[in-house]
């Protein structure tokens, strides 16, 4: 919290900033159903970044998950400051981790762990687009959202358009 100095009379007064706005229990919600599919993107891009053979795809993944990490810092950050409580549990739909791995274990090269990885990644860039079109969002909320919709959809073009030089055109 800020503290604002005004001076009356030669004498300091102290005088609270003005604090933030509480948000409703369903935009926060909103926020840690985001946070929560970031937080799960760090574990789904460990396990593609041991899976993965090539050293330039790892390369790429570990870069795409700095942004996630970037993400869970800022949606963390905002949940707290708009009242809320960051949620640190899987999100409901975590099964896509578990279907990367189970595609690692089974084996099949690099192709095979992207396509897993590239449903991950539409999942991802689908929710936040859906984010960045609601309006309900305070200023610094929208420019954090916006920001990560435009991170997942780069993360997916990359993931579609290597997928598909590696001679895959669908999801199987």
């Amino acid at each position: 919290m800020g503290v604002d100095l005004t001076f009356h009379h030669h004498t300091a007064v102290f005088i609270p900033a003005p604090a933030t706005a509480a948000l409703d229990s369903e935009t926060i919600a909103d926020l840690n159903d985001l946070l929560q599919l970031d937080r799960d993107a760090l574990t789904v891009y460990d396990l593609a970044m041991r899976e993965l053979e090539r050293d330039s795809f790892r390369d790429s993944v570990r870069t795409f998950r700095r942004d996630h990490e970037r993400h869970v810092d800022e949606l963390t950050a905002l949940i707290r400051k708009y009242g809320g409580l960051p949620l640190t549990m899987p999100h409901p739909s975590s099964v896509d981790k578990l279907a990367l791995q189970a595609v690692g274990d089974l084996g099949g090269g690099d192709a095979h762990v992207l396509v897993a990885f590239r449903n991950n990644e539409r999942q991802s860039r689908d929710k936040y687009l859906r984010a960045a079109q609601r309006t309900v969002w305070p200023a610094d909320v929208m420019a954090v959202i916006q920001t990560a919709a435009s991170d997942e959809e780069r993360h997916y073009a990359w993931v579609d358009r290597t997928v598909r030089s590696l001679g895959v055109t669908d999801d199987r």
